[in-house]
């Protein structure tokens, strides 16, 4: 069995937890949003990802690796 952690800033917050909720809360009230949910591609087209969007990954890394005692 596989544990996933998604990362939280020190606040406690996390951007993909946030996502999941809201996709959570359209397809309740939604068949079209449920429909997308379940269809929606894992990967865009493009496979070069934004420098601000590595930078960001980068930086939320190194502080879950600090907080965790691992760097």
């Amino acid at each position: 069995m596989y544990e996933i952690l998604f990362y939280t800033d020190k606040n406690g917050n996390s951007e993909i937890i946030d996502y999941l909720d809201h996709l959570k809360k359209e397809s309740a009230t939604s068949k079209t949003a449920r429909i997308n949910c379940i269809t929606a591609p894992l990967h865009e087209k493009s496979q070069k990802m934004p420098t601000r969007e590595l930078e960001k990954a980068k930086k939320n890394l190194k502080d879950f690796l600090i907080r965790k005692g691992r760097l």
